[in-house]
């Protein structure tokens, strides 16, 4: 497997329950906005804005990278992809 992306707008609303390696990597991160995030991990390896009004934070925690989408209007949380290095 590549990588695992939870949608934060999904049916089910909630990360531990797609994969639980999400709730390790946010657990004790509330409110979850983009600032607790990086208070929580530190600053992000890269940030990138897209054109599409997204900003997305670049993390490598142990061999997985790991990416947070936000919006970038109000800094809510989008997507957070969790990868495998190959």
């Amino acid at each position: 497997m590549k990588f695992i992306q939870f949608n934060f707008r999904n049916p089910t609303g909630d990360a531990t329950a797609v994969y639980r390696r999400i709730g390790e990597l946010i657990a004790g991160v509330d409110p979850f906005t983009r600032e607790s995030v990086i208070a929580h991990l530190g600053e992000p390896e890269g940030t990138t804005t897209t054109r599409q009004n997204t900003i997305f934070d670049a993390y490598r925690v142990g061999r997985q990278r790991v990416l947070f989408y936000w919006d970038a209007d109000d800094l809510s949380p989008l997507t957070i992809v969790v990868g495998r290095k190959a």
